[in-house]
């Protein structure tokens, strides 16, 4: 979630609020404040951030959930430009996935559509417009989505977590551009881990990747290449409470281990620590408060 353009994943926050008016907060992984304050959205908003019209910046992107009139989008881009203002598309229910799934270097409005009944689907509309996929059956019911570029052809993938403490959770990736099945069934994960999809390992491509909450042993990641090849297995970083907001905070084409610590009591902090080299990039980095939402985390999972 790069807002400024630096090839970094920014520190970024949606603060609701009911009265005052609901905000972002931005500061830049160098440290310059981006957006303070900055009004815009509502009090039950989902942020869905994503670079919408290609410009190479994350915009401040909504998802806002509505039963009676139907859900919509609302994005403004970072230069103030109003991209989508009350866009209907979407039901009241339906998890936001953006990413780009056509290949065209611009987010696209898409959702996952949880059905036990006729079968959960993907809802996806271009940037510009035009409806790329309509209730494209795939999925269960309580599967999570995860999408990204499993397969390196510069498209987001159909991707889920399926959690599952009898026999052990699975994915399920299938390419979108050809549709061929590039994960059924395959397993790896606890019926509690929370998936972090990112390329931790620079190939271009989305790996398997998890963070396994454990007040215990003490909380770890756990990632998988999409190759196969184990990247790191029980890593230990991070708390039992911590909400994983995984990015590329160094510029080096990987993805970095990212927490987002909520404290109500001393100020909510950042750690975040380079996955290439295991330098600490933030540790008990102040920034946000209590009940903020991480722009960067996935809303099936906060």
């Amino acid at each position: 979630m790069d807002y400024d353009g630096d090839g970094r994943a920014d520190l970024a926050l949606y603060r609701r609020d009911a009265q005052a008016g609901s905000s972002w907060w931005v500061k830049s992984a160098t440290g310059a404040q981006l957006f303070a304050d900055h009004k815009y959205g509502g009090a039950t908003d989902i942020p869905v951030p994503g670079d919408y019209d290609g410009d190479g910046r994350a915009d401040l992107a909504l998802f806002r959930r509505d039963c009676v009139n139907g859900s919509s989008w609302w994005v403004k881009a970072a230069s103030g430009t109003q991209l989508f203002a009350g866009h209907k598309y979407g039901g009241c229910a339906d998890i936001p996935v953006p990413g780009d799934y056509d290949g065209d270097g611009r987010a696209d409005l898409a959702l996952y559509r949880r059905d036990a009944q006729a079968g959960s689907s993907w809802w996806v509309k271009s940037a510009t417009g035009a409806q790329l996929f309509a209730d494209h059956k795939y999925g269960g019911a309580t599967d999570i989505p995860v999408s990204g570029d499993y397969t390196g052809d510069g498209r987001a993938d159909f991707a889920l977590f399926r959690r599952d403490c009898a026999d052990g959770s699975t994915w399920w990736v299938k390419n979108s551009a050809t549709g061929a099945q590039v994960f059924a069934d395959h397993r790896y994960g606890g019926c509690a881990d929370i998936p972090v999809a990112g390329d931790y390992d620079g190939d271009g491509r989305a790996d398997l990747a998890l963070y396994r909450r454990d007040a215990q042993a003490g909380s770890s990641w756990w990632v998988k290449s999409a190759t196969g090849a184990q990247l790191f297995a029980d890593h230990k970083y991070g708390g039992a409470t911590d909400i994983p907001v995984s990015g590329d905070y160094t510029g080096d084409g990987r993805a970095d281990f990212a927490l987002f610590r909520r404290d109500c009591a001393d100020g909510s902090t950042w750690w975040v620590k380079n996955s290439a080299t295991g330098a600490q990039v933030f540790a008990d980095h102040r920034y946000g408060g209590c009940a903020d939402i991480p722009a960067a985390s996935n809303p099936a999972t906060t």
